[in-house]
């Protein structure tokens, strides 16, 4: 991919409900993780992660609106507003 995110896991088969609905537990349930490193972060889930970016506002910004578009298989969004605002993105 060009924008610097590595690619997700295949999905396993016989998943019977879309990540952060199945349980709640919190990361097992595919909610988002920031790691922080002096100035740069991460954002990681269980099915995937970005790369160490800058940590400037503009990239937290633009991270938590890339986030807000992703879909599942169904066109579900993965993470809600809620999600990503607790998250601290």
């Amino acid at each position: 991919m060009a924008h610097d995110t590595t690619l997700p896991v295949p999905a396993c088969k016989g998943l019977s409900s879309p990540p952060g609905e199945s349980s709640d537990n919190g990361a097992g349930a595919g909610r988002p993780h920031v790691e922080v490193d002096g100035q740069r972060f991460r954002v990681r889930t269980p099915r995937f992660s970005t790369q160490w970016l800058p940590d400037t506002p503009g990239n937290r910004h633009l991270s938590v609106v890339w986030f807000r578009l992703l879909v599942d298989e169904h066109g579900q969004a993965l993470f809600t507003l809620q999600e990503l605002y607790f998250t601290r993105i």
